[in-house]
């Protein structure tokens, strides 16, 4: 038997350091979504946002949770937001009581047609989300609608120095890509480290697309708190 093949029968392949993406979809969002939808374009009527990785798309000042105007709507995707990636985050020092909690910075975003986000991260948080309260598909699937969230591996470009042609399998078995992208829909949280580079595909839908983007970050837990953080933006 060839020595090559005969390796390729006894290997065993293990992942390593993998980077962790949450999706969930926020139970019966509808009538929630459409408080936030009339909130956040009240909102931008009146305000000329800032500009950071988004073009040619409306983001707002992240103070939709501290200055209050996001609302109580706003409040429950962050605690639902929060609740996600505590689960997904332990203290490798367990106490009786919680050592850390939580806190939080919302913003909103508004893409319309064109409109996209380049390669960015959210420095000095732990966790970071956006949340979904229009996705502007109007139940499309067509591709060519664009609009998708990507996110660059971390390791790039190690993994396409030699050859962009040729790259490892993973444990799955499935080819190893520089780059994995979400297709979002009303309702949807998607939640990943704050230090992973990503960006959004342009929108080229007719209808008007919003978000809301969250930065979750940790403080030493205060006497009698939750470990969430619940109203530290209060």
């Amino acid at each position: 038997m060839d020595p090559i093949e005969a390796g390729a029968k006894h290997v065993q392949a293990t992942g390593l350091f993998e980077t962790t993406m949450l999706t969930a979809q926020l139970p019966n969002a509808e009538a929630l979504n459409a408080k936030l939808l009339q909130t956040v374009l009240d909102r931008m009527g009146g305000d000329a946002g800032v500009e950071h990785s988004n073009v040619r798309g409306w983001q707002s000042a992240p103070d939709m949770l501290s200055g209050r105007w996001g609302g109580e709507s706003a409040v429950q995707v962050a605690q639902f937001a929060l609740g996600a990636c505590n689960r997904y985050s332990t203290d490798l020092k367990p106490a009786d009581t919680p050592r850390f909690e939580w806190t939080a910075d919302m913003w909103a975003n508004v893409n319309r047609e064109g409109a996209s986000n380049n390669w960015h991260v959210h420095p000095q948080a732990f966790w970071s989300a956006v949340y979904y309260v229009a996705d502007g598909y109007a139940s499309a699937d067509d591709p060519a609608l664009g609009g998708e969230i990507v996110f660059q591996d971390p390791r790039f470009p190690m993994n396409r120095m030699f050859s962009s042609e040729l790259v490892p399998l993973a444990s799955s078995g499935r080819p190893q890509h520089w780059f994995s992208s979400v297709r979002p829909r009303a309702g949807m949280l998607i939640a990943f480290p704050s230090w992973l580079f990503h960006k959004v595909q342009p929108y080229r839908g007719e209808g008007t697309r919003v978000s809301l983007a969250l930065n979750m970050t940790v403080m030493p837990a205060r006497r009698g708190a939750s470990g969430l953080g619940a109203d530290s933006w209060r």
